[in-house]
């Protein structure tokens, strides 16, 4: 909404909460107080699960499984759809850090096996020192 002279109003900051405030989030479980959320919760990670290992198997993309898992687990399509969102989302992460580790064990192999430490400091060669007299020497 523009005020007379086409302005926006400035826009309300996001909440934060004060430094000295504590925020707390919780997680709950709900394992048999409701039942239908324990059987689609079952479903779900069934469904996941076979999506996955026949994809591999197979080498057949998430998308082509769709109506044969929807069928066999007695899913809905959008539940479906979520699952191969969290199955593209765990591949590329395990993707990304398979290059990770790459890269870093190629970096290790490149520096040698003391790359990352320093020289040690230059030491100035001497002769003990002999006090007159003294016990030491």
């Amino acid at each position: 909404m523009a005020n007379l002279r086409g302005q926006k109003p400035p826009a309300t900051p996001k909440f934060r909460p004060e430094p000295d405030e504590l925020v707390r989030t919780f997680q709950m479980r709900l394992r048999g107080a409701h039942p239908s959320l324990d059987d689609a919760a079952d479903r779900y990670q069934r469904a996941k699960r076979a999506v996955y290992a026949k994809a591999s198997r197979t080498g057949r993309s998430f998308d082509a499984l769709k109506s044969e898992t929807c069928a066999a687990f007695d899913l809905p399509a959008r539940m479906f759809n979520a699952i191969r969102l969290d199955l593209r989302g765990m591949v590329k992460s395990i993707q990304e850090k398979a290059r990770y580790d790459t890269a870093q064990t190629e970096d290790r192999i490149d520096r040698g096996r003391d790359g990352h430490c320093w020289p040690p400091p230059a030491q100035i060669r001497t002769r003990p020192i002999k006090a007159s007299g003294s016990y030491l020497g």
